[in-house]
């Protein structure tokens, strides 16, 4: 009888670690999905700076090139 309630011990820590395992990592699973959503958000906002940006430095190089090879 005592073997089989220590048995039934070492099963329930078992399966109670397996618990804390599965909590620490569903933990993280949300953080990352929170982090993952937050990105979301602001990378089009980055892409599309980057792109204003690229678009005024091109207009303005361009606007050199005619300038100075007097074709405006």
């Amino acid at each position: 009888m005592e073997v089989a309630i220590m048995h039934m011990q070492d099963e329930m820590a078992i399966i109670l670690g397996e618990a804390d395992f599965m909590k620490d990592k569903d933990s993280k699973y949300h953080q990352d999905a929170e982090m993952m959503s937050e990105a979301t958000i602001w990378w089009p906002v980055v892409q599309v700076a980057v792109l204003l940006l690229t678009g005024f430095t091109w207009a303005a190089h361009m606007g050199n090139f005619f300038r100075r090879k007097h074709l405006i």
